[in-house]
């Protein structure tokens, strides 16, 4: 009796064949394989170590953001001979910045990106190694949401109060 219950349970009909296929899909998306190749999400405060590799040469994370977020991302060479690079692409698919040596760091491999987010949505990071360099990175994500801004017209004076210890004030012009 208990064969007959068995054999009929492993019975192969579409939706267990398909139930199987799933798990394993499920599977292998979780494979520490394919882990390698994304970094996950972040977010402001973010720090992550990865590794660029031979086999892995860019390295893609991803980051919600609102309209008019402001972002700072450097990423520090950790080992290796990696020489940072960071492509910073839009909810659009368009690369929107690209990374430059941060100007105040000790650190000659190392890369640093501001930008004021354009639109709502999903932003992609790449980190790779330029001229095919390899290493271990350090990531951090900082940031802000928007500010209500205050309106600031030629010729006329804008009384503004610091509280002490306040984050960095910003002033646009157009």
């Amino acid at each position: 009796m208990m064969t007959h219950t068995f054999n009929r349970w492993f019975r192969p009909t579409p939706l267990r064949i398909f139930a199987i296929a799933l798990v394993l899909c499920l599977f292998q998306i979780n494979s520490p394989v394919l882990q390698a190749q994304t970094g996950g999400a972040l977010g402001y405060g973010s720090k992550v170590y990865g590794a660029v590799s031979a086999e892995t040469p860019v390295v893609t994370y991803s980051f919600s953001g609102q309209a008019g977020d402001y972002v700072v991302i450097q990423a520090d060479s950790w080992t290796g001979t990696l020489d940072i690079q960071l492509e910073f692409v839009g909810p659009n698919g368009q690369i929107l910045d690209t990374s430059t040596h941060h100007p105040a760091a000790d650190q000659p491999f190392g890369a640093f990106l501001t930008i004021m987010l354009p639109d709502a949505g999903l932003y992609v990071l790449r980190v790779s190694g330029e001229n095919n360099t390899t290493g271990d990175y350090l990531l951090t994500v900082l940031g802000r949401a928007p500010v209500t801004a205050t309106p600031l017209s030629y010729g006329q004076a804008v009384d503004v109060t610091v509280p002490q210890a306040a984050a960095a004030q910003y002033f646009a012009f157009e």
